[in-house]
């Protein structure tokens, strides 16, 4: 068997039934927004990057990690090199009638709404994780490489791409 000899491990990951998205911030911890704890998707996320460091937040909290990542009390914008990427605050259980959030300014924007009225260069929203299933952000050249499982190659995401 073949195995590549480079491969970049994803800055974002993006799941795609419950809301949990994690960003690895350069020599820093691994942001887990979503869950308050371990479970099995956040351990292969975390194995992926290397065991890093992790913090874990359930609402996105006013604080600032770093240059890289800042929070709101409805999303974080996270930087690398001159992209811009927004997360947004999943609506909450049990809410009816949640009023959908503001657009920001971003490159890329990821939540768990319908964010078709949304303008970006790449919208990540409940509707392209329903068609395309969990999906990663790779930060390797001049734009970010998005990834997803269901590419339409029918090959499990873990397979080795030629």
């Amino acid at each position: 068997l073949l195995y590549p000899l480079y491969y970049k491990t994803p800055a974002i990951f993006i799941a795609s039934e419950s809301p949990i998205t994690a960003v690895q911030l350069e020599n820093g911890p691994f942001v887990v927004m979503g869950k308050r704890k371990e479970n099995f998707t956040v351990s292969q996320w975390r194995q992926q990057a290397g065991w890093p460091e992790t913090y874990y937040m359930m609402r996105l909290k006013a604080k600032g990690f770093s240059d890289e990542m800042t929070c709101t009390k409805t999303s974080c914008l996270f930087t690398k090199g001159k992209t811009k990427v927004a997360f947004l605050a999943p609506p909450k259980k049990n809410e009816k009638n949640p009023t959908p959030p503001t657009c920001p300014d971003a490159d890329i924007i990821i939540g768990y709404w319908d964010l078709s009225y949304c303008k970006a260069e790449h919208i990540i929203d409940k509707n392209a994780l329903t068609k395309r299933g969990a999906h990663s952000i790779t930060f390797d050249g001049a734009a970010p490489a998005i990834t997803y499982v269901r590419d339409g190659s029918k090959k499990r995401p873990w397979s080795i791409k030629p």
